[in-house]
């Protein structure tokens, strides 16, 4: 999901789960349109259609998940929902079937006997089954990693198994989470900040030949100084990350400590500026909801370009997963 079909979905979730079920459906009408090949929202808004009993409508929101992603099991058995719902009973028994792929959702097979009996051969010749569109046999891996990971975490899900514990499996069972292992720790590369006191340096060589001693002390001085504030400022900034959150130290003068959790982050953007290309260093920036506000925190120069993207590609997965599962989304 981008930013924006995400907030859509978020105020989507809290109305359905607020029981304006009605409400939910426009919204997510809305972000469908700007966002037709978000399967999230389309499921989702499926599934508020079905409750309303627009069964029309619904087939045509699950019928294109389902053909994009043929293991999506809920998907699969909202459809056969909106299809027996019509009248349709052997298109929805094919789709219950389809759905059985997955985790059993509870009256599946009492829905899938009725369809039987509601269209049972007359003749000994079964019916005719009809064909719900499935989706090429090739992978297509999008090109953006944050919804790689998504549908990567979907597609196990939706084959019944569980790869990750999160920190919403913790919670939910234990009431308290573990911030998991220690994946790597890192500090504000002291190169990273070595800009000014270069500068500073170099002023100070080039007027030295000037003969004017106040000045080359001055500048001295201040080269001296921008050196010493760039090496603390260096050690006492650091990134701890860990399976399911970062700790963030910065400051001399003004220290502050925080705790990102990765289930609070909506997104990572990889950072270099010209400081950055002379000094071979990189950056994060982390937009993370706080409450119900968005903020955002550079994690600058962490080390190497290499690193930091490496570092960059390997948070998509993780971030998502926490994020999705303390949303409950799991389809």
């Amino acid at each position: 999901m981008s930013a924006q079909d995400d907030e859509g979905f978020d105020r989507a979730l809290a109305l359905y789960r607020a029981g304006r079920t009605a409400e939910a459906r426009d919204v997510l009408l809305e972000v469908v349109a700007e966002f037709p090949g978000d399967r999230v929202c389309r499921y989702s808004l499926g599934v508020c259609l079905n409750e309303l009993g627009e069964w029309r409508e619904a087939e045509r929101h699950l019928g294109a998940v389902v053909a994009a992603e043929p293991a999506h099991h809920l998907a699969a058995y909202e459809l056969g929902v909106a299809l027996q719902e019509q009248g349709r009973p052997a298109e929805a028994a094919v789709a219950f079937r389809q759905s059985l792929t997955g985790d059993v959702v509870k009256d599946v097979h009492t829905r899938l006997a009725a369809c039987r009996t509601a269209d049972g051969p007359a003749t000994g010749h079964p019916p005719p089954q009809p064909t719900i569109p499935v989706a090429p046999p090739q992978v297509v891996v999008p090109d953006d990693a944050e919804h790689a990971a998504a549908l990567e975490y979907t597609r196990a899900v939706a084959a019944g198994v569980t790869p990750y514990r999160t920190m919403a499996d913790d919670l939910d069972e234990r009431a308290v989470y573990d911030i998991g292992q220690e994946v790597w720790s890192t500090r504000t590369q002291t190169r990273h900040l070595a800009l000014t006191p270069l500068v500073a340096t170099a002023l100070a060589l080039s007027v030295s030949v000037l003969r004017v001693p106040l000045l080359v002390v001055a500048l001295g001085l201040y080269a001296v100084a921008a050196w010493v504030a760039a090496v603390v400022s260096a050690r006492v900034t650091s990134y701890v990350f860990h399976q399911r959150r970062v700790d963030v130290a910065q400051g001399v003068r003004d220290r502050s400590k925080q705790v990102i959790l990765y289930a609070s982050i909506t997104q990572v953007r990889y950072v270099r500026t010209l400081s950055s290309y002379l000094t071979n260093t990189a950056s994060l920036e982390l937009t993370y909801m706080l409450g119900t506000e968005k903020e955002s925190i550079v994690l600058a120069g962490l080390g190497r370009p290499g690193q930091v993207d490496k570092l960059y590609q390997e948070l998509q997965g993780p971030v998502v997963r926490e994020r999705r599962a303390m949303k409950k989304i799991l389809f």
